[in-house]
């Protein structure tokens, strides 16, 4: 992405290596696809009712929120395993490895940017429950 968030991270994903790819996706899986889906359906649950317009954003925003962690976390996983395997097994140098693991970058920046969209609409349908059930208590 343009941004120079982004030229630093990624520069610091190529230059940690393919470990440091493999163990943040890992942890990341844990802790957001796990963890995180865990905690999505416990608030699910208290939702009363829903509006048809909440229903399709819940949907939509479910969807992202899954298709983007799991790209992001497997895209990473997948890099740090390749890498690792040239770094460690095949003994290629540092520039072969980093070749290696450069294309897996924007996929990872892409489907990570899915996934905090898909956050963004969940938090945004259940502040409109919120709102709706406040609503609903007063009359």
């Amino acid at each position: 992405l343009p941004i120079s968030l982004s030229q630093t991270l990624q520069r610091i994903l190529v230059g940690g290596g393919p470990g440091v790819w493999l163990i943040i996706g890992y942890v990341l899986f844990i802790l957001i696809g796990c963890l995180g889906f865990v905690g999505l359906s416990i608030i699910m649950l208290s939702i009363n009712q829903l509006t048809r317009i909440m229903s399709f954003l819940l949907n939509i925003g479910m969807s992202m929120f899954y298709v983007g962690t799991l790209g992001s976390t497997l895209g990473l996983g997948i890099a740090g395993s390749l890498g690792g395997y040239s770094s460690t097994i095949l003994h290629e140098p540092v520039s072969s490895t980093a070749s290696i693991l450069e294309p897996f970058v924007i996929p990872i920046q892409l489907f990570s940017l899915i996934a905090i969209i898909g956050a963004l609409i969940l938090m945004i349908v259940f502040l409109m429950v919120g709102i709706h059930e406040n609503e609903q208590t007063r009359i």
